[in-house]
């Protein structure tokens, strides 16, 4: 069941299918939608949305706690 959304983009997207992928982050309160391997949108466990709005060559609008929340290393 789809209960939110956020946009992504209205143009004719540069990426592919194979550029896309959704990942929890390490604790699995967001997930986030990640295209050609940066973070671009997320969702809290709360509802919270962050980003959005795909541009190519431009950076996402990610609150870095959150960013940092995906990253592992």
């Amino acid at each position: 069941m789809v209960v939110d959304a956020i946009h992504i983009t209205s143009k004719q997207p540069d990426f592919g299918k194979e550029d896309i992928r959704i990942e929890w982050n390490t604790s699995e309160t967001k997930v986030g939608l990640f295209i050609k391997n940066e973070l671009w949108a997320a969702f809290d466990a709360e509802g919270k949305k962050h980003g959005g709005n795909f541009e190519s060559g431009a950076r996402p609008n990610i609150p870095d706690a959150v960013a940092e929340s995906f990253r592992t290393e």
